[in-house]
């Protein structure tokens, strides 16, 4: 009764996710995943993709060059600027006087700087500073993830072949007893078959965890990369 309930309350999860709420599905069928057939990813050639791939990483990096070009405009409005201007007469028959061209060269120095324009280029630094420093703290934590996906990936690898190995054993020990049991001989053939489903099981589980960990990767490079073509390389 409480496999049945705990079932239960799992098909209901799952009619959620896949907005189908109240549709308890009554038969399930196991996708088909070749994520194991990949070749495990390389942190050291991945992170140098990070800033280039991934979306909030760039969103960031957007930001924070903006922020700088504000700060940029609003310091410029503090030094002294330099203008020319050139200009173009024609010959004046009053004053009989041919003056082609004229050019003016304008220096202009602030004296004073207003309070306002202090309390402007402070709040565009440190504007600019807190946008640094989300993108940099955000930098970091993206290459933490990414160091704990690779090697996730490549535990659950090593995790499954393992499984494999164990399933191997377990089977030659069910013909095993499977024969003894034919021979009427006194054997715990339950207990070998209750092995074979929990490794079955542990299969099941950990193909699921190595799909998941590899769609997270490729969520976080914004599907940009080929695993599957081995572009990781």
């Amino acid at each position: 009764a409480v496999s049945r309930s705990q079932q239960q309350v799992t098909r209901a999860q799952l009619a959620e996710v896949i907005n189908r709420p109240g549709e308890l599905s009554s038969n399930l069928k196991l996708p088909r995943l070749i994520y194991h057939k990949r070749k495990p990813p390389e942190y050291e050639s991945l992170v140098t993709r990070l800033e280039t791939l991934n979306q909030p990483l760039k969103l960031l990096l957007a930001s924070v060059d903006a922020a700088e070009k504000r700060m940029r405009a609003t310091q410029m409005q503090r030094r002294p600027s330099l203008s020319a201007e050139i200009s173009l007469s024609e010959y004046n028959r009053d004053t009989a006087s041919n003056n082609d061209w004229a050019a003016e060269l304008r220096l202009t120095v602030p004296l004073l700087e207003h309070q306002g324009m202090q309390a402007e280029v402070s709040k565009a630094r440190s504007r600019w500073l807190s946008q640094r420093a989300m993108l940099l703290k955000a930098q970091s934590n993206a290459r933490q993830n990414l160091l704990n996906l690779c090697q996730k990936i490549n535990l659950l690898v090593l995790q499954r072949a393992q499984l494999e190995t164990e399933m191997e054993y377990h089977e030659l020990d069910l013909d095993r007893h499977r024969a003894l049991y034919e021979m009427e001989v006194a054997t715990n053939f339950g207990s070998a078959m209750v092995a074979i489903s929990d490794t079955r099981y542990k299969q099941v589980k950990t193909d699921f965890e190595l799909a998941l960990a590899w769609m997270n990767l490729e969520i976080m490079f914004n599907n940009q990369i080929d695993f599957d073509g081995l572009d990781n390389e």
